[in-house]
C-alpha cells in the first residue's frame, strides 16, 4: 500500500506560577498536527490531518538537581479537543481526562533556559461503529468508549520572570 506524505508536529505553551520552592502552578495549552493517508482505499490514497488541542491545568513538584539541572513532576485535569478533516470513529469532539507530565529544565543565561517534556494525556472517548445500519442485525448506536492515551513530547524556551 503506499501513502500519502505525512507529517506532524506540536506546539505548546505554559504558564506556571512558583508556590515556595518546591510547588508550582500552571496552566498549559498544547497543540498535536498529524497529516497522513486515510484507510484501505484505491491509490493514490486521499490525504487526512488530524488537529488534537489539549487544555491542562497542572500542580507539581520541581527540584534542583544542580545548579544545571532542574527536574519536575507535574499532573492535573486536562479537556481534549479533536479536530481535522476525514472520517472519524469518534461520536464527540471534546474529551475530559488527565496529564502527567515529567520535565528537565537547563538554564541557559540568566531568566532563558531550555526545557524538555513528556506528557501523557489520558482519556476515555466514545466511538461510533462506522459500519452500523449497514447490515442487518448491526447496532445502528454508537459501539461504546476506548480508553485513549497520546504522549507528547515538546522541547522549547524557558523564560522566568524573576
Amino acid at each position: 500500500m503506499e501513502s500519502a506524505k505525512g507529517e506532524a508536529r506540536a506546539w505548546g505553551l505554559q504558564a506556571g506560577y512558583g508556590v515556595g520552592r518546591h510547588l508550582a502552578l500552571e496552566a498549559d495549552v498544547s497543540q498535536s498536527h498529524n497529516s497522513s493517508w486515510q484507510g484501505s482505499t484505491t491509490l493514490p490514497p486521499p490525504a487526512f490531518a488530524t488537529t488534537t488541542t489539549y487544555f491542562s491545568a497542572r500542580a507539581g513538584f520541581r527540584t534542583d538537581v544542580s545548579p544545571s539541572l532542574r527536574l519536575e513532576a507535574k499532573a492535573g485535569p486536562a479537556v481534549i479537543v479533536h479536530g481535522g478533516s476525514g472520517s472519524s470513529s469518534m461520536t464527540r469532539n471534546t474529551d475530559i481526562g488527565g496529564v502527567v507530565e515529567l520535565a528537565a529544565l537547563v538554564p541557559l543565561t540568566g531568566p532563558l533556559g531550555m526545557t524538555l517534556a513528556a506528557g501523557e494525556y489520558l482519556y476515555a472517548s466514545r466511538y461510533r461503529d462506522p459500519y452500523a445500519g449497514r447490515f442487518a442485525g448491526s447496532p445502528v448506536e454508537p459501539a461504546g468508549s476506548v480508553f485513549r492515551h497520546d504522549l507528547l513530547l515538546q522541547a522549547g524556551l524557558n523564560f522566568r520572570l524573576r
